[in-house]
């Protein structure tokens, strides 16, 4: 085989990966997060009975808290967390949905 005869092939393969923040797409139920932004507490306000789970990230993606709530109106104390933004998932028997909060 001579330098000149090389032989070279490219293959190229492509993903698409999509990342939302937002609400489930099955999920057309009501979920509050206020006041936004907060310098102490958030409460948690949703249509659904019953209990709802929330966990809060930080913008970095690391767990800050994780907290059962019993009803509608319950409140996520923030005091003492740094300022910044917080990612909130907030998921009931229902469904779940994501949002942005702001600590002041």
């Amino acid at each position: 085989m001579t330098p000149s005869a090389v032989c070279s092939a490219v293959f190229t393969e492509s993903a698409l990966l999509t990342v939302s923040l937002g609400t489930d797409k099955n999920e057309q139920r009501s979920f509050r997060l206020y006041p936004n932004p907060t310098s102490s507490a958030v409460y948690v306000d949703y249509d659904d009975v019953g209990s709802a789970s929330v966990i809060v990230w930080d913008i970095n993606g690391r767990l800050i808290k994780s907290q059962l709530i019993q009803n509608s109106g319950s409140s996520i104390d923030l005091s003492d967390l740094a300022s910044g933004v917080y990612l909130f998932k907030v998921t009931t028997a229902n469904g779940s949905t994501n949002k942005k909060v702001i600590k002041k």
